[in-house]
């Protein structure tokens, strides 16, 4: 289990970091390029000279980047994981309503698969958080 969460923190890093140099190079570099009309050397120069005179702004800069990087995440993670559990409800409510009376056996069908489709998402997506509380 170590090793599938070390994994993840390796994929993690590698994102993270390609997300940074995105950031990075389309704050920094991309501007001189389109702006002034210089060579990618160039830039790339004038973004150093940046770093060394500014370390600390840059630092700030840095730090901001990624802090907003992972609320943003997290914010996106809730709202989906919150849909999905609407999705999960809808499709139990449209169920029970279809074995309560309602005679349609489309809107039944309909309402297995997306509440199925629903509860199977949750499971798996909760199950790292069981494994890992569980200890197995």
């Amino acid at each position: 289990m170590a090793a599938i969460f070390a994994g993840e923190g390796l994929i993690f890093l590698g994102f993270g970091s390609l997300f940074l140099f995105s950031a990075v190079v389309s704050d920094f570099i991309v501007p001189s390029l389109a702006l002034e009309n210089t060579t990618i050397g160039e830039a790339f120069r004038r973004f150093f000279t940046l770093v060394r005179n500014e370390v600390g702004q840059f630092s700030v800069y840095v730090l901001l980047k990624i802090g907003l990087g992972i609320a943003g995440y997290m914010a996106q993670a809730i709202i989906f994981y919150e849909l999905v559990e609407i999705q999960c409800i809808c499709g139990s409510l449209l169920r029970m309503g279809g074995s309560c009376g309602v005679k349609s056996v489309r809107i039944s069908r309909f309402a297995s698969v997306y509440g199925a489709f629903g509860a199977l998402w949750k499971a798996v997506s909760c199950a790292p958080a069981i494994f890992r509380h569980t200890g197995a």
